[in-house]
């Protein structure tokens, strides 16, 4: 009798947690889409960072403005330009503009919403972790475990999506070394008119700064 109830709550265990994945690929799956129909976006955003081995914890504003696949993040002291492989970091405090480059990310880009879902299916183990009301609001809770967790510098990735929107709510970002980034989306303003300049870089706008290519 105990070793067929045991073989019962084994095979139980094996379909919720089946279940559990098929619901966050599903809800991934229409996210993913819906973030590729985007053209633009303009993102107001908080970045908190939780240190648990020093017990701190900072928050930052930031803004995004996104469009074809380029994007100009202001954050901190720094405007940062992504040109797909190709980024130019300007540091206000120093006059510095950096440019890097990398043939492929490695690591999801935290402010580009098609880097974060690219390849989620294959790269991730999706879990559906829970349902819940926030702030008026209903979101499903998403947990994105690396297959490959020994080359990340993170062991977890949480998403927050409204369920009413199917937009992102918030992106925990859980690293190795203790140190948590949550990233909080206050606004969220799709498909507005975002002129080429805003989000191209231009070293003409910054002459006083020295430029360093790392490439």
């Amino acid at each position: 009798m105990k070793i067929f109830l045991a073989i019962v709550f084994i095979a139980f265990s094996f379909t919720a947690f089946s279940q559990n994945d098929d619901k966050a690929i599903r809800v991934l799956d229409q996210l993913s889409e819906k973030i590729d129909s985007y053209k633009t976006l303009h993102i107001q955003f908080n970045v908190i960072v939780e240190n648990t081995q020093e017990g701190s914890t900072d928050t930052m504003p930031g803004i995004l403005y996104y469009k074809d696949d380029k994007y100009r993040l202001e954050f901190v002291d720094q405007i940062v330009f992504s040109h797909g492989n190709t980024t130019y970091s300007y540091l206000k405090d120093v006059e510095e503009i950096n440019i890097t480059e990398s043939e492929e990310l490695e690591e999801p880009d935290i402010f580009d919403p098609k880097s974060l879902l690219k390849n989620y299916k294959s790269n991730y183990k999706c879990r559906f972790i829970s349902d819940r009301f926030v702030r008026n609001r209903p979101l499903v809770e998403i947990d994105l475990i690396p297959i490959d967790i020994e080359d990340k510098s993170y062991s977890r990735i949480s998403l927050l999506i409204d369920k009413s929107k199917i937009e992102l709510f918030s992106v925990l970002y859980l690293g190795k070394d203790g140190t948590g980034f949550l990233v909080e989306f206050l606004s969220f303003k799709i498909n507005t008119e975002i002129p080429d300049s805003l989000v191209i870089f231009n070293e003409n706008d910054y002459p006083n700064a020295d430029i360093i290519d790392m490439r």
